[in-house]
């Protein structure tokens, strides 16, 4: 990812968001929470438990 380096907290979640939300598309959404989890621990950002369930809801009800 070209500039996450620079990017903020914020734009890094987004980002992740966004790639989650693709990945769901392609494989399922049976596991976003678990996606969702294992790329924020990956990226070493730490939301709590409802902020991370706000994300799964706005991916899953994204879904095309």
């Amino acid at each position: 990812m070209d500039g996450s380096l620079g990017a903020g907290r914020d734009e890094k979640v987004a980002g992740i968001v966004e790639q989650v939300a693709y990945d769901a598309r392609l494989t399922g959404y049976d596991d976003t929470e678990v996606l969702l989890r294992e790329r924020l621990a990956d990226a070493a950002i730490v939301l709590d438990d409802a902020e991370i369930a706000r994300l799964v809801r706005r991916i899953e009800e994204e879904r095309p």
